[in-house]
């Protein structure tokens, strides 16, 4: 199995929700290139209004800063899981491999490059433990990543329908920004 999960889309339905997911991702790169300053609720609020679905749009949020890092320091190594801490108590362990929109958004990246992702790498925890240190990356020791949030609904297996406006308006965004 690879990195970005390659084997854990086989099926043609699984593929296109992937490439949805990939074009959604595409345009989270493309607003937080054009508007670096956008906060997380913002972009959040601006994948739903383009017509993506809560769970999906935090996904990317989440997720994508982590991918453009981990593209940077290709030569890293980072573990393979992230952790779910609940504000109420409680925590869930989860592998990146399984988790659809982070195989998305590693391959937007890949796809972009390094020039592509700066907007996006600087807002990377990651990024800014590398950066703060002074240190080079391959030096140092990462852990899992831990998100603290109040839920974690799974994502819609299909993305939400929406209407010939929307979807070209966001093929436009991720194509040319």
């Amino acid at each position: 199995m690879s990195e970005d999960g390659g084997d854990d889309f086989n099926s043609n339905e699984r593929r296109a929700d992937m490439n949805d997911l990939e074009t959604w991702a595409a345009v989270a790169f493309r607003l937080v290139t054009r508007v670096p300053s956008l906060s997380d609720e913002e972009l959040t609020s601006r994948l739903i209004e383009l017509g993506t679905d809560r769970a999906i749009a935090r996904r990317i949020v989440l997720f994508a800063p982590m991918a453009a890092a981990r593209v940077e320091y290709g030569e890293t190594r980072f573990p393979d899981e992230y952790f779910i801490q609940f504000i109420e108590g409680g925590r869930a362990a989860h592998s990146l491999r399984d988790e659809p929109v982070y195989t998305a958004c590693i391959r937007v990246a890949r796809a972009r490059g390094a020039a592509g992702n700066n907007a996006m790498l600087w807002r990377s925890a990651t990024y800014n433990v590398v950066r703060s240190s002074g240190r080079d990356p391959k030096n140092l020791q990462f852990g899992a990543p831990t998100l603290l949030t109040d839920s974690w609904p799974a994502p819609p297996e299909t993305a939400p329908p929406r209407s010939a406006w929307q979807r070209l308006r966001c093929f436009w965004l991720a194509r040319f920004g």
